[in-house]
């Protein structure tokens, strides 16, 4: 099974739509599992992100495997806000995407460039249309904060 397809089975059981939390892995770790981001503010791991230094409850888990890291999102981070995100906005996958991402994953939103966000909604809207692509990017990607970079292996992530 895929790491999109992993991810997907979980989100199904907690019924997060592909455009909610999909655009969200993305722009957490480019859709890889091995991603890990060390600042000094943070220790976060796979692929939706799990900071270690907020959440030290998650530390004996391997957050690189997808079920774990996509389980763990789903269930403490996104479900609850993707539940009041489409009460408050029904008929507006962008907004429900940002609440979801802004109160469920990401709280210093407002620290995002206007580069980062426009992404983010690029990312819902091919979401929304079913377009965005199956496989993860192969290529380093580096956040656009220069305090802070994710770093992803060369190699391609294999199925799992």
């Amino acid at each position: 099974m895929s790491v999109i397809e992993t991810v997907r089975k979980v989100m199904v059981k907690y019924e997060i739509p592909e455009h909610i939390w999909r655009p969200i892995m993305l722009m957490e770790s480019g859709g890889r599992p091995d991603a890990v981001n060390r600042t000094a503010r943070e220790h976060s791991v796979g692929l939706f992100q799990i900071n270690l230094l907020a959440h030290p409850e998650y530390a004996d888990l391997n957050l690189k495997n997808p079920q774990v890291n996509a389980e763990i999102a789903a269930r403490d981070f996104l479900s609850g806000a993707w539940r009041r995100a489409s009460e408050l906005y029904p008929a507006d996958p962008k907004k429900q995407a940002e609440h979801v991402w802004r109160f469920g994953i990401r709280p210093d939103w407002g620290g995002l460039s206007e580069a980062r966000k426009q992404q983010f909604y690029g990312y819902v809207d091919k979401a929304t249309l079913g377009m965005l692509d199956e496989a993860p990017p192969k290529k380093k990607w580096w956040r656009q904060e220069p305090e802070d970079f994710y770093h992803f292996p060369d190699e391609q992530i294999e199925s799992s």
